[in-house]
């Protein structure tokens, strides 16, 4: 397959994903009309929100694959890089202080805390491989890598 084959495909993955998301959006707002449970709503927009960032990444990736022009550069990721890593350092601070947290509810049947802190704690840990795996695009730059 051609890279302009590949290119398409995934345009056309990418497109149906976006239709896909657009119903989960859906699907969470008529589960959150239907409830005024403050969990259920909570859990729902969460999973909303998320679903309608997901929308805006693969968008951003269409934009790309159809000829917007989108550049970073080394120098631009060596300015912030120290920030980068000085975040990431934040965000295992994050992680420990749920562990410590879900450590002390262990066993205290505080099941809706526990349920929301291992949340919290998963979405912490997902904003450190994100930031971590950055270092892939600063690795595959000449001087910087």
């Amino acid at each position: 397959m051609s890279t302009k084959e590949v290119q398409d495909r995934l345009v056309h993955i990418l497109n149906r994903w976006k239709k896909v998301e657009d119903a989960s959006v859906a699907s969470t707002g008529n589960v959150i009309d239907k409830t005024n449970n403050p969990v259920i709503r909570l859990v729902m927009d969460l999973i909303q929100r998320d679903s309608q960032f997901h929308y805006h990444v693969q968008d951003f990736m269409v934009d790309i694959l159809e000829g917007k022009t989108v550049t970073l550069n080394p120098d631009e990721l060596e300015v912030i890089w120290d920030g980068v890593e000085k975040h990431i350092e934040i965000e295992k601070q994050t992680i420990e202080l749920a562990k410590e947290a879900l450590l002390l509810l262990k066993g205290r049947k505080m099941v809706i805390h526990e349920y929301l802190l291992n949340y919290l704690m998963i979405d912490e840990e997902k904003h450190n491989i994100i930031l971590d795996t950055l270092s892939t695009i600063k690795k595959g730059m000449y001087p910087y890598g």
